[in-house]
């Protein structure tokens, strides 16, 4: 807690002590609201240590119900402000770890270990090292320019940055990795394996966390000396816990999945907080938005990641489109507006911010508004900075509609950083949800906190390759369910004597008749062609009984010839032959 912090958490624990009392609930709560803002008031309590307990026990014991307006967002605020406090704290790595760690407090040995966290981004790789529970050192690598990027480039160059450090061969006890796009697996700390390194020759997609495992093995083989290096990774981008439902689309056989998301600052930010409120992370039901170079937004339900909008086809973000209307998008396909090599470009790499503001900063755009953008280039600004907060706010909102009540929303992720972009999202929001702000991201002190789970309490350590083959039995099994056939021929609902528009509403209305009175007798005017036999044939033999009978009109030797190449039995009651050389004349007769 920093000493100017003071003044600004009174008028946060004034506001929350008003919004109880307008509520009119217990006397007793606002009553210890009031004496939490008069002890710091008068500076009855010092020391961060002291000022963090008190935060919590205010925070824990004036959760609001849900939909309270104004208590809501007072609490809302001040719960935010602990987590600030805990994010500025020079206790903050030991303080994150050991809450994230969860189910009691770390064993002695952990002081002595030393983990390395890689974390691969585009154009560098985050480090982190960590002796114990204390950040030792931490930077962002990047490759020299005449360095082509890859895995054993980037390896060599944080060999040298490890080294800096005073690391030597055995003194490194793990390897914490980012995970990427390995194949889809249950959220939790798996060890490292070759099968990962072997799944991650053929991403789904093309990422630059898919280096951080193969660099993790190549470190490993470069520090281990005589020590065992344990090389673990933590909730990888790959996670997938969505529920049977939430992975049906509109066309049976194209269904979603839950990859591509930053699970791992998301589980870490919901354990935190369900930590802060003393519950465990089942018990809360919450949504997280991380809002970072990319934008996912997920749903925490009885501990699992149940739904989600993803970081590729999701929100639009810096440097992604998002989703596009379907509607729109075949339009402009159709009519040459745009290929699909440059759709798939605007989706990942050139979309979102950039292609709307010609930018993937943010704090840049919101700089020139403010310094050198002239009224018209200011309007536009507010007008995509608005239209991103309601992006996520839109994707919160359709990740609430379940019956489970939604307890929390946590803003995490780069842009939480902003207070403008944040409180559009809030106000967008208010006053269905309490809205907590978990500022920027804490996946290393993740990313160390699975790796002592995996060291300390080794039951909870995954195998991939069995958690990976359950997944896919699993997925087969719904995919199985989800393409069972309901009827086994459309069932179309018309209104009376509203006319035909398809060959299926023809066969549908044919098959109606059949059902209701019998088979009514078709002529086939011309039936020398084969796709006039073909559906003479498809509607006598294709259901459980024949829908009508045939008359088929035209020269006796052509019409017998098809009849024959498409094994048609001639038998004068369900396929007759009018021979004629002027059929449509003979049909008028008959």
């Amino acid at each position: 807690m920093l000493e100017n912090d003071y003044e600004i958490l009174e008028s946060e624990l004034n506001a929350l002590s008003d919004a109880v009392r307008a509520s009119s609930v217990a006397r007793e709560l606002e009553e210890r609201l009031r004496s939490a803002a008069e002890a710091v008031h008068y500076r009855n309590v010092t020391g961060e240590d002291a000022l963090l307990e008190l935060l919590g026990s205010v925070v824990r014991a004036s959760k609001p119900p849900i939909l309270s307006t104004a208590w809501e967002e007072a609490w809302g605020n001040l719960f935010s402000h602990l987590i600030e406090s805990i994010l500025s704290s020079k206790n903050k790595s030991r303080i994150l770890i050991s809450r994230l760690y969860g189910g009691g407090p770390l064993p002695a040995e952990a002081e002595r270990e030393c983990i390395l966290c890689v974390n691969p981004g585009s154009t560098s790789t985050k480090l982190a090292l960590y002796r114990g529970l204390e950040l030792a050192a931490s930077e962002e690598v990047h490759l020299p320019p005449d360095y082509p990027d890859g895995v054993e480039n980037r390896a060599k160059a944080i060999v040298e940055w490890v080294k800096e450090r005073g690391i030597g061969a055995g003194d490194l006890t793990g390897i914490a990795c980012r995970g990427g796009f390995v194949a889809s697996v249950p959220t939790g700390t798996y060890e490292v394996c070759p099968a990962m390194v072997e799944d991650l020759a053929k991403p789904r997609i093309v990422h630059a966390s898919n280096m951080a495992i193969p660099i993790g093995l190549k470190l490993k083989e470069e520090f281990s000396g005589d020590g065992n290096i344990l090389v673990t990774t933590t909730d990888p981008v790959a996670s997938d816990e969505m529920e049977t439902g939430a992975r049906m689309t509109g066309i049976r056989r194209l269904l979603r999945d839950g990859s591509g998301a930053h699970y791992l600052n998301h589980r870490a930010v919901h354990a935190l907080v369900c930590s802060l409120l003393g519950a465990s992370g089942n018990e809360l039901t919450t949504i997280g938005a991380h809002m970072g170079g990319g934008i996912s937004i997920l749903r925490h339900v009885d501990g699992r990641v149940t739904d989600l909008v993803n970081a590729f086809s999701g929100v639009p973000s810096a440097n992604r489109s998002g989703n596009i209307p379907l509607d729109v998008l075949l339009r402009a396909i159709d009519e040459g507006e745009i290929s699909l090599p440059e759709l798939k470009r605007y989706l990942y790499k050139v979309g979102g911010l950039i292609d709307l503001a010609g930018t993937n900063d943010f704090r840049a755009l919101l700089h020139f508004r403010e310094s050198g953008a002239v009224t018209r280039q200011r309007k536009k600004i507010e007008l995509v900075v608005d239209f991103m907060a309601r992006s996520v706010a839109g994707a919160v909102m359709q990740l609430a509609a379940i019956e489970k009540p939604i307890e929390l929303v946590i803003l995490t992720g780069g842009l939480s950083r902003s207070r403008e972009f944040v409180g559009r999202i809030r106000r967008k929001l208010y006053p269905y949800f309490p809205v907590v702000v978990v500022p920027g991201a804490i996946e290393h002190e993740a990313l160390v906190a699975g790796h002592f789970r995996a060291r300390f309490r080794p039951e909870e350590l995954k195998g991939y390759e069995d958690s990976r083959d359950d997944l896919r039995r699993l997925r087969s099994d719904e995919r199985v369910l989800i393409e069972t056939e309901v009827f086994t021929h459309p069932q179309l609902r018309k209104k009376e004597n509203a006319p035909v528009t398809s060959l299926d509403e023809l066969i549908y209305l044919a098959r109606s008749m059949v059902s209701k009175h019998r088979a009514p007798r078709i002529a086939i005017v011309g039936a020398e062609n084969e796709d006039a036999v073909v559906a003479a044939k498809q509607a006598n033999e294709e259901g459980r009984f024949p829908i009508a009978k045939f008359l088929l009109v035209g020269d006796f030797y052509e019409v017998n010839k098809l009849a024959w190449e498409y094994d048609i039995k001639i038998d004068g009651d369900n396929y007759v032959i009018v021979d004629t050389d002027r059929p449509v004349e003979k049909a008028l007769e008959l």
